[in-house]
């Protein structure tokens, strides 16, 4: 077998170059930086530099924006969706929305459905009396104690159950 691709190896073309060179059809380099250059970049590549071009403005339209435009004030919302109407210093403690003006509670299901974790993230001021106060509303809610973990330096509360409608809701009559 190995005699047969030598064989074969062998009898590959030969490309006769202009200069009457005889070279195969293929030379491997060991890198891009050992191999021969094939002439001055400026023979192949051809471009040119423009300040402002004509075109840029249809460029422009492509590119999205660097942040989330803030959300224009209306009376009523096609969706769900709930402008954050409460301000540092009403309470005790403040819940900043995420970067797209979403309420910052999340759901992590895992184990195969059997462990549900809600959290609620983006938690600055009093952690421990929002604390308080949510398991307090969870507990007479749902008629039982609600396990509950508070991360004061991450800033995050994790509930172990599926409460995520629960704690939206009332965040969203809070005015989070």
């Amino acid at each position: 077998m190995l005699t047969r691709i030598v064989r074969s190896f062998s009898l590959l073309p030969k490309i006769i170059t202009p200069n009457l060179e005889i070279c195969s059809t293929q030379k491997r380099y060991s890198s891009f930086g050992s191999s021969k250059l094939q002439g001055e970049p400026e023979e192949y590549t051809k471009f040119e530099i423009f300040k402002e071009p004509p075109e840029w403005k249809f460029v422009e339209r492509l590119i999205p924006p660097p942040t989330v435009p803030v959300p224009k004030v209306r009376d009523v919302y096609h969706s769900d969706w709930v402008p954050q109407t409460a301000k540092p210093g009403k309470h005790p403690y403040f819940i900043e929305r995420t970067r797209n003006h979403q309420l910052p509670v999340f759901l992590s299901i895992t184990k195969r459905g059997l462990r549900r974790l809600t959290y609620v993230r983006h938690i600055s001021g009093d952690i421990w009396a929002l604390a308080d106060e949510l398991s307090a509303h969870l507990n007479k809610l749902h008629k039982r104690n609600v396990g509950i973990q508070v991360d004061e330096v991450s800033g995050k509360i994790v509930f172990r159950t599926d409460v995520y409608s629960d704690v939206a809701v009332w965040l969203l009559k809070k005015g989070f």
